[in-house]
Formats: C-alpha cells, structure tokens, sequence
C-alpha cells in the first residue's frame, strides 16, 4: 500500500464484507417471513455464520489496518470529519450488531453455530424477556448499521461524480485515476 491507496489485501477484504453484508440481510429478512419449523432453523443458522463472518473479517481488517495502515488524506473540514466519524462508525457496527446477535441467541437458548460445524459458547444465560430485548436491539442496530452504509455510499458517490477526485478509486482500483 502506498500512502494513497489501500493495498489488495484492505481492497478484498472491504468487497468481501460487502459480499457478507449484502447477504445476512436478505437472510434476516427471509428468516423473519417463515414460520417456526426446519426451514427456518436454517436459515437461521446461515444467517448466523455469516453474521460471524463478519466478525471475523472486521477483527482481521482492524488488525491488518492497524499493521499496515491506511491511506491518508487530509481532514480539513465539516464533511471530512463526518466521514472519519461514519468510517469509525461502520467498524463498530460490524463489530457490534453479530455480538448482539449471538447474545440475542444465546438469551433465547438457541446455539450459535458456524454452518453446523461447530457451536460457540453462550454468552448469556438462557432469559426469555432479554432475548427480546436483545432482538430488538439487533434489529435496531442492524437497520442504523444500513443507514450509515447508504451515507458512506453517498460520500463515495459524491466524491467520485461531484468532486471527481479519486478517493472511491482507492477502493475500487479497476476504475481509472483521473490524474
């Protein structure tokens, strides 16, 4: 990585989170449509591993930048400091909604799992009117987590379309440099 850019590793790393975000969602919402039964067990175990995928992920992309580093840019004003805020803010949702979603399980006394291979342990004993709670809290948190994402977007949108710089070029290095 230079000190424009992100290296390959950040780059696969961000559109691999992409790729799990832009799957546990769907796999919420479809969990939500079913009734209780088989079917949606598994969805709900799907919907849970990659929920720890993205945990995962963010705990290596958090290590990772704090190895190698990020770009830097200059933050001068009102709007730069909002995106060093949302930034921050994107990494504490995909750190903090799968958490309060294995809680949320684990109140309910249902087992986290990775795709069936092996289970985690409970991180809070079995409490029906927590569980709730914390399934609220999830949802909650889930649906602030898409609004901040769709306000990263729009800042990458704008800087790409409105300031034609190349600050969504150094996540997207297929697209042409405009120096």
């Amino acid at each position: 990585m230079d000190k424009q850019n992100y290296g390959m590793a950040a780059v696969l790393m961000h559109w691999l989170a992409v790729l799990f975000i832009v799957a546990v969602f769907p796999l919420a919402l479809w969990m939500g449509d079913l009734e209780k039964g088989p079917e949606k067990a598994q969805v709900l175990v799907w919907h849970q591993s990659v929920g720890l995928m993205i945990l995962a992920l963010v705990v290596l992309r958090l290590v990772w930048r704090g190895v190698y580093g990020a770009p830097q840019h200059a933050i001068s004003g009102l709007l730069d400091k909002l995106a060093a805020v949302v930034q921050i803010a994107l990494y504490g949702f995909m750190v903090l909604v799968p958490i309060v979603g294995w809680m949320t399980l684990s109140a309910g006394g249902h087992p986290v799992t990775f795709f069936g291979w092996f289970s985690l342990p409970d991180l809070l004993n079995h409490n029906h009117t927590l569980h709730e709670t914390l399934g609220d809290v999830h949802q909650f948190l889930a649906y602030t987590f898409l609004a901040l994402i769709a306000v990263h977007i729009a800042g990458a949108l704008k800087h790409h379309f409105i300031m034609h710089d190349d600050v969504m070029a150094r996540m997207m290095p297929w697209l042409k440099t405009r120096k």
